[in-house]
């Protein structure tokens, strides 16, 4: 549907494929995967490389530069493999981690990364390729549900594009004020990126 009605405002789309593993704490890309800069990721290392039994594959749907629809134009390439391709530098995450929800950070923009987990935020701080500034929050009331910060989130569009740019960083600030004063958000830790923690 988003694809036949031009909702995603890109070339290409990246379908990624769980055709290995199926189960629940890893069913949702954001449990096992994350983006958290522009040329930086997070992935579930157990899950990387052709011989994984655990895998993802990628399908890549593309369509011309002047328009027209989206078709098939590359199929069945592993996760880390495409990810790699596209310039991206992956800090690989735990499996142990990963349960605890490591990989379920939320990139506010402009290197903004918000953890539910300690041990992946200085991991992610303390990589060369990680140049922002990592918010550490307890959100044990939702992950002991299923879920953490990202799961808990959603994108918000507010108008033209300089407007956005505008409205976004309004919102990062709003949202790192809102973690501070909220005490169901209580004890958040701000970390550089040499893992030195500087808030919290």
């Amino acid at each position: 549907y988003m694809m036949e009605n031009d909702l995603l405002g890109t070339r290409r789309v990246a379908v990624v494929r769980d055709e290995y593993e199926k189960i629940q704490d890893r069913m949702h890309l954001d449990t096992v995967f994350n983006i958290l800069d522009t040329d930086c990721c997070i992935m579930l290392d157990e899950m990387m490389g052709m011989e994984s039994p655990t895998r993802r594959e990628v399908d890549e749907y593309s369509r011309p530069p002047d328009g027209g629809r989206y078709t098939l134009s590359r199929q069945g390439i592993e996760l880390s493999q495409y990810v790699r391709e596209q310039g991206y530098h992956i800090i690989p995450i735990s499996g142990k981690d990963q349960l605890e929800y490591g990989c379920n950070v939320l990139n506010l923009g402009d290197g903004h990364i918000i953890s539910v987990h300690r041990k992946t935020a200085r991991e992610i701080s303390r990589s060369s390729h990680f140049r922002g500034e990592i918010t550490l929050v307890d959100f044990k009331s939702v992950t002991a549900m299923y879920g953490a910060v990202h799961c808990a989130s959603q994108v918000v569009y507010r108008g033209e594009p300089e407007e956005e740019s505008q409205s976004v960083t309004a919102s990062i600030s709003e949202i790192s004020r809102a973690f501070g004063e909220n005490p169901f958000l209580a004890n958040g830790s701000t970390f550089n990126n040499r893992g030195d923690n500087y808030g919290g």
